[in-house]
């Protein structure tokens, strides 16, 4: 599959989450690919502070599959709807969002993904908790 099939695959599976999920302007977005349990643990402490911050009422909350357990076990908001998806319907959506930023509350929880920004946490003297922070907040 070229990377061109994988974005259009990306958008069908975005179509369907519209649809399913029916996201508006009250709603937010995270796409969590990381298998960094600590990143995890500080994205979802961190959701009721993105919330209030961002005038927000609900979040939508990607993960794939692997990970929904230990995301499942962090949420304790009702305002957190988690959808639990194939590694690579989650690639094929992040491929898609490299190309288009196809929802305007968008944050993707991850060091790998979308651009790889693995490389500056620690060593630039940023920590793990203030990359996922600006992640949430910007």
């Amino acid at each position: 599959m070229t990377e061109a099939e994988m974005a259009m695959a990306g958008r069908e599976y975005w179509l369907y989450i519209k649809e399913k999920y029916q996201p508006d302007e009250d709603t937010g977005l995270v796409i969590v690919q990381t298998k960094e349990q600590n990143m995890i643990d500080i994205a979802f402490r961190l959701l009721p502070i993105y919330l209030k911050r961002k005038y927000l009422k609900r979040v939508i909350v990607i993960t794939d599959q692997e990970a929904i357990v230990w995301v499942e076990q962090r949420v304790e908001s009702n305002r957190v709807t988690l959808v639990a998806v194939r590694r690579k319907m989650l690639e094929e959506l992040l491929i898609y969002y490299r190309l288009v930023q196809f929802f305007h509350e968008i944050v993707v929880i991850s060091v790998e993904e979308p651009y790889g920004n693995a490389h500056i946490i620690e060593n630039e003297g940023i920590t793990l908790e203030d990359f996922v922070k600006n992640a949430l907040y910007v």
